[in-house]
């Protein structure tokens, strides 16, 4: 007897219907041939309902052993993805990548259920994570996204994809406050869209990471792969998971005619888009109430949708909407076509990023890995952790040596920079609230975003006096003005940045130090005009100790090697900082500052890292990243002409080597 107590009627009786006339295709096609008996239960899965109450079954029978799976929506992907598969298998022999068998029909599918398995040796799992890599390549050049852990199966060295459904993915941009961000859209566009990379999911029952590659993490996990019984670390085999990216990535480089002609033939392939992120839908449906959806749109035109949405979740669905790879429409849960709602199709823009694909954009690419792999480091600590032995003595610090320093610094930055006509950002690893890192791309804040790379540039331009760094400066603060007019209409805005150095304050002393630096009395306008948005309870007091403390830190100082990080907020120079405001008045602090600053150029070729992020991931900010270290280069370079971004100090003071002890 079938027992049919759970899931909707309708939706078990359709599969069942199908079921029947499919049978003997299915036999052939996912069973190997072998009948196998009668239908013993229809069981649910933990998949959302769509289209009606409709979702993912497990059907299952007397004589075969694993559950068949059901999906009451187009399955057409499937065979897209095998033939994607296939490419990269013919140009890669050594890859082998794996797929799940399915069988596609008109709007619906079955599958071959996905069994997770362990790997047998360390070898294997290698090969997992270098496919992973190519699978992450492939995923990428294909507009793929929503690729979460429910998506992957893990078995033995294969990574298998058990849903396909949102290749040839159209871009889309969200709106800001502000004109399209070029780092904000190179992140839509990049790997990190996936989901298949380490994707830390923050909410108030705490922090999880509910990407392909990261997972739950926990007994129920079956998208990472397992190991005498250890569930292994995707982080400890990141060099293997870059390996297999690089290959494949270089495949469809070299092969892009081809690779776009594959594309082009998936003109019958009917692709799911994903408008909202599931979890959106669900937590309305809990709230029974849906007009927040008005007053967050999730990209340009999706207004278009909304009254799609609010009859889906009116009669208790997750709203869905499928789309076409070469068209700019889409159709909804109930076939309903809404014309010209995309601004590019998923096909022109993967045909887009594939044309687009070279050495330089690969190396971009690897830089957004290893930035997601430092979001899922935990907690920040805000300690160096670790010190460089430097023997000297040292001979005193060339100046010239923290100039060239400070140039290679800033040429990294423009390495790193992505822009856009008169438009200038980077992406960055920011701390999230002290407790995590977040990759994004950077805002206006001092502390973290572009608003400290333009007063280091500035400075730069300053002391070398070269007009291309200053040009660069204003062509990077740019939009912070707007930015500005936008916050002041909006109090809750203001009220999320705060004050202080991380805030408000650090945003009015760049603009008043910028002002100076670019002789540009509109900044030093627009400086006025934020003071007056900033707290007047703000404390924005200096490094402070008192006088017992002070000899107690400078004997430390005296022993102490070099760190090994050297950013300005909990690195080395951080500590240099301190060192020179308190040189201005005690001989022993500049004797001890000009002991350290000499040991730098030793510390650098030792490996000291430039940047205080996990695994030393370049970022822009000041904070933790290069502008900062460069800023401090500068610094130590030059005390007389150079001021303390830490202290907020508006001028420098006269050279702390030639202080008075007292």
């Amino acid at each position: 007897m079938i027992d049919l107590s759970t899931g909707t009627s309708a939706n078990v009786a359709e599969a069942v219907a199908r079921l029947a006339d499919d049978r003997a295709e299915i036999i052939k096609t996912l069973m190997d041939g072998r009948d196998p008996g009668p239908l013993t239960a229809v069981e649910p899965t933990t998949g959302d309902p769509h289209q009606g109450g409709r979702s993912v079954l497990f059907l299952r029978f007397s004589e075969y052993a694993e559950p068949l799976v059901y999906k009451p929506r187009p399955l057409t992907s499937a065979t897209f993805y095998a033939r994607l598969v296939g490419w990269f298998n013919e140009r890669l022999p050594q890859l082998e990548l794996a797929t799940a068998p399915a069988l596609p029909k008109s709007d619906y599918g079955w599958a071959k259920f996905v069994r997770s398995a362990p790997c047998r040796t360390a070898e294997e799992a290698e090969r997992f994570y270098y496919r992973q890599g190519a699978l992450l390549a492939l995923l990428h050049a294909t507009n793929g996204t929503d690729m979460h852990a429910d998506n992957l199966i893990a078995r033995g060295d294969q990574p298998i994809l058990v849903d396909t459904e949102t290749l040839l993915h159209p871009a889309l941009y969200h709106p800001t406050l502000l004109a399209a961000d070029p780092a904000l859209v190179a992140l839509g566009q990049s790997v990190h869209q996936t989901i298949l990379l380490p994707t830390l999911l923050h909410s108030a029952h705490g922090t999880s990471d509910i990407s392909g590659l990261g997972g739950h993490g926990d007994s129920m996990t079956q998208n990472r792969p397992v190991l005498d019984g250890v569930l292994l670390e995707p982080a400890d085999h990141l060099p293997e998971l870059l390996h297999g990216f690089g290959d494949a990535y270089g495949a469809i480089s070299r092969h892009a005619d081809s690779f776009i002609e594959l594309l082009e033939g998936s003109s019958d392939t009917t692709f799911r888009v994903v408008v909202r992120p599931t979890r959106t839908y669900a937590e309305l449906l809990k709230a029974t109430s849906y007009e927040t959806l008005a007053s967050t749109p999730t990209f340009e035109g999706s207004h278009r949708l909304l009254e799609h949405e609010y009859l889906d979740l009116r009669n208790r669905d997750i709203p869905i909407f499928f789309g076409r790879p070469g068209s700019r429409s889409l159709w909804t849960s109930r076939g309903v076509r809404v014309d010209d709602v995309l601004d590019v199709s998923g096909l022109d823009s993967a045909r887009t990023k594939v044309r687009n694909m070279n050495e330089s954009e690969r190396r971009r690419q690897e830089w957004i890995i290893d930035a997601a792999f430092a979001t899922a480091t935990g907690p920040i600590t805000h300690q160096s952790g670790s010190s460089i032995n430097t023997p000297g003595p040292h001979a005193p610090l060339d100046p010239q040596w923290a100039i060239d320093q400070a140039l290679n610094i800033a040429h990294q930055l423009d390495e790193l920079a992505y822009r856009d006509h008169d438009r200038v950002n980077w992406l960055s690893l920011e701390p999230l609230e002290d407790d995590y890192w977040c990759l994004l791309p950077a805002g206006g804040g001092l502390a973290h975003g572009y608003t400290g790379v333009a007063l280091f540039l500035a400075q730069l331009g300053a002391v070398t006096g070269r007009a291309e760094f200053l040009e660069r400066a204003a062509e990077t603060i740019a939009p912070l003005p707007k930015l500005l007019n936008a916050i002041a209409d909006l109090p809750e805005h203001l009220a999320s940045i705060g004050g202080g150095f991380a805030g408000m304050g650090g945003i009015v002393y760049a603009l008043t130090r910028l002002s100076t630096l670019l002789t540009s009395p509109e900044l030093a306008a627009h400086a006025s005009a934020a003071s007056e948005l900033t707290s007047t309870d703000d404390n924005d007091d200096g490094w402070r100790c008192g006088a017992a403390t002070q000899e107690d830190w400078l004997d430390r100082l005296t022993t102490t090697s070099i760190l090994a990080d050297l950013s300005l907020c909990h690195g080395e120079f951080g500590i240099l900082d301190a060192l020179e405001i308190l040189a201005r008045r005690q001989q022993r602090a500049a004797d001890v500052l000009q002991q350290r600053a000499a040991a730098l150029p030793q510390a650098l070729k030792l490996g000291a890292r430039l940047v205080g992020t996990p695994g030393a991931v370049a970022t822009p900010g000041l904070l933790h990243g290069l502008a900062g270290t460069g800023y401090g280069m500068l610094r130590v370079g030059f005390p007389a002409r150079v001021p303390s971004v830490l202290a907020m100090e508006l001028a420098a003071h006269d050279d702390p080597c030639a202080a008075s002890s007292e």
